[in-house]
């Protein structure tokens, strides 16, 4: 027998159940995103990702309707969703509209023709989703389903939801900043008698860090964690705990100000041979209560290793009588400068072979 699945009380948890589906569908469960942010323009897409195996996006436009807005997807809507989506770019492949209204044979027949049209103008194509067939796939996927039951069931008394405060989504992108550093050997020509004076491409080896100026470090990569009750009951005596796993050289969950952080003896350069492979854990807690569509900010700060890479956090969320978990996704993508080194020294005996190390940009001031 068919079970019957509720349908989302809003369009903002019906997007969410969208992007948690199709990202199972595709295989790319981290990588489908979100597209921009309420108010902005969204040429057509909410959702868009690309799938594994595939080579271009796809992307899916999500209208909630029925259950919380009494109306039904019409033609008219269709059309204009269609033209707007031709401006996405990179261009889409597949467009797809999911919806929460009830299957109707003659807008599905008027999406046929519509995807029909389109391919034969070698434009993307156009699929439709209804209630019914969304519910189908949530069935198929056990993930899916469980998450979604959980939200629903915990809709009308807890529900906590965690997310980068920058981009509102679960997984985001840090870009630390490095040098691919040439360390030269050098004869010291004689008119030069001291290579700190104001010469910051001469590089200093005697390990006097009183002259050193400070720097910004910008391969530290800083965002903000957003905890948000989206329930209807206050949240009391709240623990949330991450379990850490990547590769960093350091990671730090206080209050502290950017310029505290970047300024001081971090600037020094450190050995990339220093990373190490953490599965750290840490944890937020307050005796405040959050109460309900409140929310609190905390910062974390992370000083990521100089590869392509990706840091996950796994978190669990616990209040009194409620119990949550999920994770969140770093993706490492780092910038790296080639920049040349003079090590400037007084005898040919000292003269050395080129080197090549991954230096941590600082900006001096």
């Amino acid at each position: 027998m068919k079970k019957q699945l509720p349908k989302p009380e809003n369009w903002q948890d019906f997007e969410s159940l969208c992007k948690k589906l199709w990202g199972e569908i595709w295989k790319i469960p981290n990588k489908i995103k979100k597209n921009g942010r309420a108010g902005q323009i969204q040429n057509g897409v909410d959702v868009y990702g690309i799938p594994k195996n595939e080579k271009n996006y796809w992307g899916i436009q999500c209208k909630g309707k029925d259950s919380y807005t009494h109306a039904k997807l019409t033609k008219s809507e269709i059309d204009i969703e269609i033209e707007k989506a031709r401006s996405f770019k990179p261009n889409l492949t597949v467009l797809i509209f999911a919806t929460t209204s009830n299957k109707d044979s003659i807008i599905e027949e008027y999406v046929r023709l519509k995807d029909f049209e389109n391919r034969e103008n070698q434009s993307f194509e156009i699929l439709l989703f209804c209630w019914e067939d969304i519910v189908d796939l949530i069935e198929e996927h056990k993930d899916v389903h469980d998450y979604y039951m959980n939200s629903q069931k915990f809709k009308t008394q807890f529900d906590f939801e965690l997310l980068f405060d920058e981009n509102q989504d679960t997984v985001i992108e840090v870009n630390p900043e490095f040098y691919n550093s040439k360390i030269v050997t050098v004869i010291k020509p004689p008119s030069i008698h001291n290579p700190r004076r104001g010469n910051i491409h001469i590089l200093d080896l005697t390990g006097d860090w009183s002259t050193h100026r400070s720097g910004k470090n910008l391969s530290y990569c800083t965002m903000n964690l957003l905890l948000t009750n989206t329930g209807q009951e206050v949240l009391e005596d709240w623990k949330l705990t991450f379990k850490v796993e990547g590769k960093y050289k350091f990671l730090g969950n206080y209050d502290a100000s950017e310029d505290q952080l970047s300024r001081s003896s971090i600037a020094k350069i450190s050995n990339p041979s220093a990373f190490l492979e953490y599965n750290d854990e840490f944890t937020l807690e307050s005796s405040k209560a959050i109460i309900q569509s409140d929310h609190r900010k905390y910062p974390l700060w992370i000083r990521p290793m100089p590869e392509k890479y990706q840091i996950k956090l796994s978190w669990v969320f616990l209040a009194r009588g409620y119990k949550n978990n999920g994770e969140l996704i770093i993706n490492v993508n780092p910038i790296i400068e080639d920049q040349t080194l003079t090590n400037e020294v007084d005898h040919y005996y000292e003269l050395k072979e080129d080197q090549d190390r991954i230096d941590e940009k600082v900006v001096y001031q």
